[in-house]
C-alpha cells in the first residue's frame, strides 16, 4: 500500500470515514485512562486527544 496525496484522500470517502473512526476509538480510549495516569504523562496533549469523543455522528447504538 502506498501512501496517498491529499487529492486522493480528499476524494476517498471511505479512508475518510475509516480515519474517522479510528480518530475516535484512541479518543474514546484516551478519555478511560485515569487522572493519575494522565497526570503523570503531561507532555501527552490528553484534552487535544479526547476533544474528538463525540464529534461526528455517533455508532454502535449511543
Amino acid at each position: 500500500m502506498r501512501p496517498k496525496s491529499r487529492h486522493e484522500f480528499d476524494s476517498d470517502e471511505k479512508g475518510q470515514l475509516a480515519l474517522t473512526y479510528l480518530v475516535e476509538i484512541i479518543g474514546e480510549a484516551a478519555n478511560r485512562v485515569s487522572p493519575r495516569v494522565q497526570a503523570a504523562n503531561p507532555d501527552v496533549p490528553w484534552r487535544a486527544i479526547i476533544f474528538g469523543v463525540g464529534r461526528g455522528p455517533r455508532r454502535r447504538g449511543r
